[in-house]
């Protein structure tokens, strides 16, 4: 049961832009109010908070200095001091095909699309906490 998965779970939100993560933190909080959240602004701070272990990862495709498919790789690749297995939503304004298929490569478990709204953030969430995606570590880069 999702309640059960979700219960005292933590989450990293990561973008570049802090209204969307406020606008994330209250979905999550509001859907399940025992989500610890923490927030970072881009990639590289978002690595520094990976030994806090989260059990979700919510980031922003395009950020700098690095973006949320860089992000991603670093945590699959292992020696972070995160699980590398650690689901990851990828939340981008690009949903194209080209997109999709770099996040994809780069290990994301699923995306959605912004703006964001409850309805499909909570679907997302649902979705790659229950059906979770096999990930296959490959040194320094991921496949799944």
């Amino acid at each position: 049961m999702l309640a059960d998965i979700v219960a005292a779970m933590k989450v990293l939100i990561v973008d570049d832009n802090a209204p969307t993560r406020t606008l994330a933190k209250e979905i999550l909080t509001a859907a399940w109010a025992q989500v610890d959240v923490r927030e970072c602004g881009d990639g590289r701070a978002a690595l520094m908070e990976l030994a806090w272990r989260p059990d979700l990862v919510l980031v922003d495709y395009e950020m700098r200095p690095m973006d949320g498919a860089a992000f991603t790789r670093q945590l699959r690749a292992g020696g972070t001091g995160a699980d590398p297995r650690t689901p990851v939503i990828m939340m981008t304004g690009h949903a194209d095909r080209e997109h999709v298929i770099k996040a994809r490569q780069a290990g994301v478990d699923g995306i959605v699309a912004k703006p964001l709204t409850i309805k499909s953030l909570l679907e997302r969430v649902q979705a790659v906490l229950t059906r979770p995606r096999d990930v296959v570590i490959l040194g320094d880069r991921a496949a799944g």
